[in-house]
């Protein structure tokens, strides 16, 4: 009688959770990638169990942005589960990982979105230098106590804020062959000028609605999730 082949992907998966049983999520980790890269674009459900797995190792080794990212693709994939369970228990609104409180919510919102803008026009996507760095986040700090200052978010749903830490113009420090010149002045919430939303009424419907992918989650816990800079890495 011949003996069942068992497919490589539940192979992996297999030594992955034994992996996990052993305490050593990093060699678990290795496992269920190797899983995921294995699974056949026609079988969605092995994909999101896989990706599932990922995450609980993941998170296990520290990295909650990249499990949460894992979370993210698996709970798409299978609407029905415990990835979908775990992942709208460890969101917030802005379908970043759920923080102690609001306003913690809101900074690391405001935070990864002009992190991300700002990475994206530099070489590779990084800082250069940890100059760079501290200038960077000074500015952004100083921006943050400004916004806070001001009132500005007390009232705001969800999407009007992510509107306008999208909206908002911040004078970053120039950084030019390892010099950096720090601008005199940051654009904050006092002096943000509205009207570059004023085309944000569809947007905001957008923002504040269902996702159109239909996932059943709002857009901005689904496809509209707000990206921690480590995830776009």
């Amino acid at each position: 009688m011949k003996r069942k082949t068992v497919p490589q992907t539940v192979q992996l998966l297999n030594r992955g959770i034994k992996a996990l049983g052993q305490h050593r999520p990093d060699k678990a980790v290795n496992f269920f990638r190797s899983a995921t890269e294995s699974v056949e674009a026609t079988k969605p459900v092995e994909l999101a169990k896989t990706l599932y797995w990922l995450a609980v190792a993941l998170q296990q080794m520290g990295q909650s942005d990249l499990a949460l990212k894992s979370l993210a693709s698996a709970q798409k994939l299978q609407r029905r589960g415990y990835a979908r369970k775990l992942y709208v228990r460890a969101t917030n609104q802005y379908g970043m990982l759920k923080r102690s409180c609001q306003d913690l919510d809101d900074f690391f919102a405001f935070m990864h979105l002009q992190l991300a803008k700002y990475l994206s026009k530099r070489p590779g996507h990084r800082f250069t230098s940890l100059e760079e760095h501290e200038a960077v986040m000074a500015t952004l700090f100083d921006a943050w106590k400004s916004i806070q200052s001001s009132g500005f978010l007390e009232g705001q749903t969800c999407a009007e804020k992510v509107l306008y830490f999208r909206n908002l113009r911040l004078a970053f420090p120039v950084v030019n062959e390892g010099m950096r010149v720090r601008p005199r002045c940051t654009r904050g919430a006092e002096n943000f000028d509205g009207s570059a939303s004023s085309r944000s009424n569809s947007v905001e419907e957008v923002l504040s609605g269902p996702c159109p992918c239909g996932s059943g989650l709002p857009y901005l816990q689904c496809c509209g999730r707000i990206k921690s800079v480590r995830e776009m890495r």
